[in-house]
């Protein structure tokens, strides 16, 4: 829990650098803070890469918690020079809460609810699910230890390092302590509650009604699409909700001919830090963007043409242009330099790692395989749905229609783990309605030319439902973005428009009961009542299926192995290489014999840095200079009794100065065989198991350390 509140203490003080605004109270900022302190800290840590190059400043400024703990405090009080001054001039502290606040605090309380549900949910379990969390732990531990996250040319570490964007396994990396499936875990949950604080601000900018912007936030609670998957997509997701709540507050200060600084430089910063986090939610970001930036340009063109007609009445073709002309001046000037942010920061990290790593190793960074490249993850997006099915063979088959109403009408009890699908019953029928009254309002402004604020607002919240909605049904599509992490998307508009639904019913019942002369006490009563019963039905059918997915046992999908799984759901206790997790083996240099990261699966040991995997060495012996873990035809590197050479083991371990070596079920997956019968398969492992000890006995070098059906733990005493 420490690991938490360091983390918390180092985003408010990062972000508060940024939002010195007196007009913004202490609460707002320091709930904003919690942000775009993270933000921040994202475009700081690739600075400090950078900068961890150059020789001799390279040793302080790198990517460590202390280096920028000092740098972020020291500037924390610099900029806030006076006020500290002041304050103890003063010795009072005035501390007053608007309406505002109180709706951010009660915010804040959901924030709360939700990590905890998630932190609950993950830490059913000892484990990590799937590949994507074990990779993204061997990506922070990396930094953690090697203060950069840039990995040599052609040596394999993680998926989740350079040239892939380094966001989530910087934030992971910064206060990672020694027990880092729980660390990553705890920050996880921590950045999917935190996504309810930046949705509350992005509705309240839409709607600027606290109540309903609440509601909406109450609603995402409940919606069943994020689940405590551990991936770089909540973190992307809760950059992007904030990045496009200041997009709005600076188009609508544009429009109103108010200074916008703030605005765009805290827009440019959080957009950057979206495009160096995740690629799925960057493609969303942008289109977003567009949606939100052209809707409000025509909006503010409107304005403008009005307010010039009230000058001179004549509308011409000539007038228009020379508005647009000066208005898109006028806003270019003033945003470029921030922008450029976004285009420097994008620019160098993906330019350098072009550079650094090629074009080859670049392209094979982003695919699905190393030998197809008809299945690239890029270029796959863009194929008729026959021929994407037919070379992919995955997600939804070609002969199977688009999702039925069904799919969305029911939340399932059992969901995919990284995004649950089907929203619940009961917001679908409230965001039909709401849908259904969105559209009755625009079109009813529309037709009186009375198109105001709270009109354009509808209208993008329309636009970026449709195109979130249409985003989950991409499979079918002849342009897909890895459709099924979509509805955790949609949601976030979809809570919104769930909400409207509920406040018009609220606010109806409300002007009934005005009517009646009734007390405001029993109004507000009321009031309370009415949202409370019509919020129960999403508490039924989306939040309890929700909370049954987050907090049941997930298996681990194979990795590390499903020994570890069932011996746990057993015994409750920690099996194979799980045993790697408990505290006399954290911090052991050690290496896996078959597997093809150079960090161990625990991911809480230390390896050397520049060193290729031993299963690479054993298949290369000769060929160090190639340190990739792919044969020549492009395939992981497979292990058999041939390969097994004792003292090219030796000479390894003795050359990196590694005490430990792990020999587990990463030899079951990496096992060279010809047959696909799993039980001959088992029996050649086991067969391969004893050949490997019965060879190392011999050296008399090891002591065995521990041992279970799972792992081997050697350690070499000579």
């Amino acid at each position: 829990m420490l690991d938490l509140i360091l983390f918390i203490a180092l985003t408010i003080i990062t972000g508060l650098l940024f939002l010195k605004d007196k007009k913004t109270t202490i609460i707002e900022k320091t709930a904003l803070s919690l942000i775009i302190g993270i933000a921040v800290l994202i475009l700081e840590a690739t600075i400090l890469n950078y900068t961890s190059k150059i020789p001799i400043i390279g040793k302080i400024l790198n990517i460590n918690l202390i280096t920028i703990f000092i740098i972020n405090i020291l500037l924390f009080l610099y900029i806030y020079r006076k006020e500290i001054k002041n304050q103890k001039q003063k010795n009072n502290l005035k501390f007053i809460l608007t309406k505002k606040d109180y709706y951010i605090l009660t915010t804040i309380i959901l924030v709360v609810i939700l990590t905890l549900l998630m932190y609950k949910g993950a830490t059913q379990y000892p484990w990590l699910e799937d590949g994507d969390p074990w990779d993204h732990a061997t990506a922070a531990n990396y930094i953690k230890n090697y203060n950069t996250f840039d990995k040599p040319k052609d040596l394999y570490v993680s998926h989740y390092l350079a040239p892939y964007p380094p966001g989530y396994a910087i934030i992971q990396s910064l206060t990672l302590n020694n027990n880092t499936i729980n660390h990553l875990k705890l920050i996880n949950a921590y950045i999917i509650g935190l996504l309810l604080l930046a949705a509350f601000f992005l509705y309240y900018s839409l709607i600027k009604d606290e109540l309903t912007a609440l509601i909406g936030t109450t609603i995402l609670l409940m919606l069943p699409g994020t689940t405590h998957f551990i991936f770089a997509q909540p973190l992307a997701f809760l950059l992007s909700t904030i990045s496009l709540y200041y997009l709005i507050e600076l188009l609508k200060k544009i429009k109103n001919k108010e200074e916008y600084k703030k605005e765009t430089l805290l827009f440019s910063i959080t957009t950057t830090a979206v495009l160096l986090t995740q690629q799925i939610i960057s493609a969303y970001h942008i289109i977003a963007i567009i949606i939100i930036t052209t809707t409000y340009y025509i909006y503010i063109i409107i304005e403008r043409i009005k307010e010039e007609n009230k000058k001179e009445q004549k509308n011409s073709i000539k007038k228009i242009i020379r508005i647009i002309n000066k208005e898109t001046t006028t806003i270019i000037k003033k945003t470029i330099p921030y922008i450029l942010i976004i285009i420097i920061f994008t620019l160098t990290f993906y330019g350098l790692q072009f550079l650094n790593l090629g074009k080859q190793n670049i392209y094979e960074s982003y695919t699905i395989s190393k030998t197809n490249k008809d299945t690239s993850k890029w270029y796959s997006f863009v194929h008729t749905p026959e021929k994407r099915c037919a070379k992919e063979k995955v997600g939804i088959e070609c002969n199977l229609p688009y999702y039925t109403f069904k799919d969305f009408y029911i939340t399932k009890a059992q969901n995919s783990i990284d995004v649950a699908k089907g929203f619940g019953k009961a917001i679908t029928i409230y965001s039909i309605i709401g849908l259904l009254l969105i559209l009755l309002i625009t079109t009813k402004k529309i037709k009186k030319k009375k198109i105001d604020e709270k009109t354009i607002n509808y209208i993008i919240l329309l636009l970026l439902f449709i195109f979130t909605f249409l985003g989950i049904n991409s499979d079918r599509f002849i342009i897909k973005i890895l459709p099924h992490r979509w509805w955790s998307i949609a949601e976030l508009y979809l809570a919104i428009i769930g909400a409207i639904t509920i406040i018009t019913i609220t606010n109806t019942t409300k002007k009934i009961i005005k009517t009646s002369k009734a007390k405001k006490t029993i109004i507000a009563i009321t009031t309370i009542t009415i949202i409370l019963l019509l919020l129960y039905p999403i508490y039924t059918t989306s939040y309890q299926p929700k909370v049954k997915v987050n907090t049941s046992i997930w298996p681990p999908h194979g990795y590390p192995t499903s020994y570890e799984y069932i011996n746990y759901l057993q015994t409750k206790t920690k099996t194979g290489y799980l045993k790697l997790t408990e505290k006399n083996m954290i911090g052991k240099t050690t290496i896996d014999l078959c597997s093809h990261q150079i960090l161990t699966i625990s991911n809480n040991q230390k390896t050397p840095q520049n060193i290729i995997p031993l299963i690479a060495e054993l298949n290369k012996p000769k060929k160090h200079k190639n340190m990739d873990i792919k044969d020549e035809k492009g395939k992981p590197y497979k292990i058999n009794k041939e390969k097994i050479d004792i003292n090219i083991i030796n000479e390894y371990l003795e050359k990196n100065k590694i005490k430990y070596l792990t020999i587990g079920t990463s030899c079951y997956k990496n096992l060279e065989t010809n047959t696909t019968n799993q039980t001959k398969k088992i029996e050649e492992y086991n067969n391969l198991i004893k050949y490997i000890m019965n060879e190392i006995q011999k050296t008399n070098k090891y002591n065995l350390i521990y041992n279970d059906p799972g792992i081997i733990i050697l350690e070499k005493v000579k």
